[in-house]
């Protein structure tokens, strides 16, 4: 209701609600991370007919350059590489008003 101050008591179903999806989440992120990681797509990248922009940024921790951009762009048929210098994992999210 508006205008009530609730006890921290009254708070703490709601915070255990929400903890419960982020839980998930996680074992969710964990099995597709080693999904991603151990599946090679060195033959669908081969396939690829039509050109593909490759970003990524150089200082990347999670997924390093020249395990995964620099080995992508080679296999594609026409592959353009555009590396961002200082961009972390996630970079269109952390730069996004980047130019």
């Amino acid at each position: 209701m508006v205008g009530t101050k609730s006890s921290s008591s009254d708070r703490m179903p709601i915070a255990a609600a929400k903890w419960q999806p982020a839980r998930d989440f996680g074992a969710r992120h964990i099995r597709c991370i080693r999904v991603w990681s151990e599946t090679d797509f060195t033959d669908d990248l081969k396939q690829i007919g039509v050109p593909v922009l490759v970003m990524h940024g150089d200082d990347d921790q999670v997924v390093p350059i020249a395990e995964s951009a620099l080995l992508s762009v080679e296999l594609l048929k026409q592959g353009e590489l555009r590396v961002y210098k200082g961009y972390p994992h996630g970079m269109l999210t952390t730069h996004a008003d980047a130019s």
